[in-house]
């Protein structure tokens, strides 16, 4: 099979589809759609049987050159993934270099840029993520089940894997954005997370903070337990647009930012 390879971070009028020979993906990726700025987000789907990795990269705002140091993290991992693929390189081995690599190039920039990075290797019916910051990967299954979800780099994604802080907690809590980890620091780590099993009726969600801030778990959950996946993204880029426009009274969640998300499932 040929290698599929396509970068995100440029406005999108609409969820796009793509099919392989092992599953389906639904994706985006939109600028703040409240202020006349760069989408500081950037992604990447990378499709080689039996490899599909997906990756979602956020600028972190108030740092200058977030929207550089996601583009860089996105253009490293690509070559890098090309490169391994060419040469029959180990490509776990090699996610976990991209990081280094990107950090590294970040802080070379001299100019205090960061960004997060979440990267989701999928192979055959099995995942496993390699993140840094708050950018975050989401497994439902068909009943609307959160099967999984990874931590935060972040005050209240530790606080809430601590069982300090929760869910109804997160949304309000004055630390939110703090981020406790991000490419572009000297004391940088990867995150390596479990090998997950993947089913039929799973879906896998990778996605900036775009998407968390302004739907809960409980409601991704919700959308994510039917029908078929084009519909499913379309209702996740509708419900967030809208709580992004117009804050709800009874939860509170209004946060206005860049969107970015890939929605996966097995064929």
């Amino acid at each position: 099979m040929d290698v599929f390879s396509l970068k995100l971070n440029d406005a999108m009028d609409q969820v796009r589809l793509y099919e392989s020979v092992q599953g389906t993906l639904a994706f985006y990726s939109s600028a703040n759609p409240l202020f006349q700025e760069p989408n500081q987000d950037a992604a990447s789907i990378f499709v080689k049987e039996p490899w599909t990795v997906l990756a979602v990269a956020d600028g972190v705002g108030g740092s200058r050159g977030g929207k550089q140091a996601a583009d860089l993290a996105i253009e490293i991992l690509q070559k890098g993934l090309s490169q391994a693929f060419k040469e029959g390189g180990a490509i776990r081995e090699t996610l976990l270099k991209v990081f280094e690599e990107a950090n590294e190039a970040i802080l070379k920039l001299g100019i205090g840029a960061a960004t997060t990075l979440m990267v989701v290797l999928i192979e055959e019916k099995e995942f496993q993520t390699l993140h840094v910051g708050d950018s975050a990967c989401l497994l439902v299954g068909g009943g609307g089940k959160l099967k999984f979800r990874s931590v935060d780099h972040s005050v209240v994604g530790y606080g809430q894997e601590a069982d300090l802080i929760d869910q109804g907690e997160v949304h309000e809590h004055q630390q939110r954005h703090v981020l406790l980890n991000c490419l572009g620091s000297t004391e940088m780590r990867v995150d390596l997370g479990p090998k997950k099993e993947l089913y039929q009726r799973d879906r896998l969600l990778v996605a900036s903070d775009g998407l968390f801030d302004n739907l809960t778990e409980t409601e991704l959950a919700s959308i994510l337990r039917k029908g078929p996946i084009k519909k499913q993204a379309k209702l996740l880029l509708e419900s967030c647009q809208s709580r992004m426009h117009t804050k709800t009274k009874d939860l509170g969640l209004h946060k206005p930012d860049d969107l970015t998300f890939i929605l996966y499932k097995l064929i």
